[in-house]
């Protein structure tokens, strides 16, 4: 992909937009309440759309992207996520090219919701080269009539979506059914540790999302929205909005 592609920015934001309300139509189980965990599995045969949306800093409209993320189940304990494309910068199209990012992440089920993981993708470096990067993950979800607790885990190699640098973080969200089947607040808790590179000591950030997650009832259509408070450790905080819906296809369902 080269730097001379022509994007127009009304049209990828209709897609996006007309995608997230098909979401709120459409047959499907969305596979977490908050906006960055993966939880429970896809199901077994069925092919799911997970659009992104977000803005991570009200004041600089150059910090909005999107991730067009498709999950794939194979058996009931065994399912594949993809990032068929992440841009980033969306408020620069048709100048340049917001393409950043691809991944593919096959998931396993060993039991109770303890998910092992293993993301594999490619990065685009300032020149435009593309470097590739591995990360193993850990995905969990408890949960009962009132309350809910979805946590990862993971490492990054270099030339990662979050940094050029080695990187580990975690995602912890407690979730409060305040209306079952309909009303999800949650509060999402994630600290990330960039390792640096040789010259460099290591930096630990801290980045908190208040959110909700709507449902309709007797179905499992869901969107979830939050709003990500990010550079507290570094007292520089940002805040923004971000937004997922889920929608499926075959399974039990059909």
């Amino acid at each position: 992909m080269t730097d001379n592609c022509v994007y127009n920015p009304r049209a990828l934001f209709r897609v996006l937009a007309g995608t997230i309300m098909v979401g709120l139509i459409c047959a499907g189980s969305a596979p977490a309440y908050t906006y960055s965990a993966y939880t429970t599995m896809t199901g077994a045969k069925t092919l799911a759309l997970n659009p992104f949306l977000y803005l991570e800093n009200f004041s600089d409209r150059a910090a909005s992207g999107a991730d067009l993320v498709i999950a794939c189940g194979i058996l009931d304990n065994l399912d594949v996520y993809a990032n068929l494309a992440g841009f980033y910068g969306l408020s620069s199209i048709p100048d340049a090219n917001p393409y950043y990012s691809s991944w593919i992440m096959p998931r396993f089920d060993f039991g109770k919701n303890n998910i092992a993981a293993l993301q594999v993708g490619v990065t685009l470096d300032e020149e435009g080269a593309a470097q590739f990067y591995a990360g193993p993950q850990y995905h969990f979800c408890w949960e009962n009539d009132v309350f809910a607790l979805e946590a990862n885990a993971m490492f990054y190699t270099k030339n990662n979506p979050t940094t050029v640098n080695p990187w580990a973080g975690a995602t912890v969200g407690p979730v409060w059914k305040a209306i079952p089947e309909m009303l999800f607040p949650y509060i999402e808790i994630n600290p990330g540790y960039d390792f640096g590179d040789d010259s460099a000591d290591g930096t630990f950030d801290l980045a908190v999302a208040p959110g909700i997650c709507i449902a309709i009832p007797n179905t499992t259509h869901q969107l979830s929205i939050s709003l990500p408070i990010s550079g507290l450790a570094a007292g520089e905080a940002t805040a923004g909005v971000a937004a997922w819906c889920w929608f499926s296809f075959g399974g039990a369902q059909e």
